[in-house]
C-alpha cells in the first residue's frame, strides 16, 4: 500500500499510524542504510524531507562488531516520545539481513 502525499500528518499513538517518516539520523554503514530505507519503502511507509510533515522520526544505526553486524531502528513521535524500537543481528556467515530482520519486525508490528 502506498500513501498519498496529500495526507496530514498525524500525532501518532503507536507504528500502526506511521505512514510518513522524517529521517533524523542514520549512523553507521550507509549499505544498511539504503537497505532499510527501501525496505522500508515497500512496507508503504514514506520518506518526506520537512519533519512538519512527518507522523514520526526515525533514527537508526548498524555497525559491524566481532564479525556480527548489528542494527537498530528507533520511531519517535514529535514529541520526542519512543513509538517503537527494535534491534537485530546478522551473525557472521548469514545471508540474512540486519535491515531485512528489523524491518520483518516493523511488519509484524503494524500487523498487531
Amino acid at each position: 500500500m502506498v500513501w498519498t502525499s496529500h495526507a496530514a500528518p498525524q500525532n501518532v499513538q503507536n507504528i500502526k499510524n506511521v505512514r510518513t517518516v522524517y529521517v533524523q539520523r542514520v549512523q553507521g554503514d550507509r549499505v544498511f542504510a539504503r537497505r532499510l530505507m527501501n525496505e522500508m519503502r515497500v512496507l508503504g511507509l514514506r520518506f518526506v524531507s520537512d519533519k512538519k510533515r512527518a507522523d514520526a522520526l526515525l533514527s537508526a544505526r548498524g555497525d559491524y562488531s566481532k564479525g556480527q553486524f548489528f542494527g537498530t531502528v528507533t520511531f519517535r513521535d514529535k514529541s520526542g516520545r519512543m513509538i517503537w524500537s527494535a534491534q537485530a543481528l546478522r551473525p557472521r556467515g548469514s545471508n540474512y539481513m540486519a535491515s531485512t530482520r528489523l524491518v520483518d519486525k516493523l511488519r509484524a508490528a503494524r500487523k498487531k
